[in-house]
């Protein structure tokens, strides 16, 4: 699974959880495809808006020129607040793509960059993954010890601790 991918079931998460059924997502993803061309994965860009009753995408590069299409659904409004947390969880490159994902939001220093460690989970600053720093702690060493030896601030180890229980719930 690539980075794109994970990004595109995160979109369907939040679709399925806004009310969205599957089989209005099966639409949306049809209709992209038809819109966008042969783009490979069109839910992983930052054109989308959702409601209950439906999926739209912006269609249009300058912003005078753009329209919102509905893809799937029957609705006449879209509510950009569906998918405001997924959104937010996100960095887009200047195309509009996601490149990065902060799965605990982006004021805590945890990310996912398929540029860094072949994708696995770290803390941004040290670029330790998250899975090691935690590993530490729960073997018995201390938070300071943790931050020392990896040479990371203490608050990203605690952090990494925090993403990885809640990963083992």
């Amino acid at each position: 699974m690539t980075f794109l991918d994970l990004v595109e079931l995160l979109f369907i998460k939040g679709c399925l959880e806004a009310g969205v059924s599957w089989p209005k997502v099966r639409e949306a993803a049809s209709t992209a495809a038809r819109l966008l061309g042969a783009d490979q994965h069109p839910f992983a860009l930052k054109r989308w808006f959702v409601d209950p009753a439906g999926i739209y995408l912006m269609l249009g590069e300058q912003e005078r020129d753009q329209s919102l299409v509905e893809v799937a659904g029957d609705a006449q409004v879209a509510m950009k607040e569906a998918l405001a947390p997924y959104l937010r969880q996100l960095d887009f490159d200047m195309h509009g793509l996601a490149q990065r994902w902060f799965p605990m939001g982006t004021t805590e220093p945890v990310l996912v960059d398929p540029r860094r460690s072949f994708g696995a989970p770290i803390v941004q600053e040290g670029g330790v993954r998250t899975d090691i720093l935690a590993g530490m702690y729960h073997a018995g060493d201390s938070v300071p010890t943790v931050a020392s030896w990896f040479e990371v601030e203490e608050h990203e180890v605690w952090a990494a601790i925090r993403y990885e229980e809640g990963r083992a719930a």
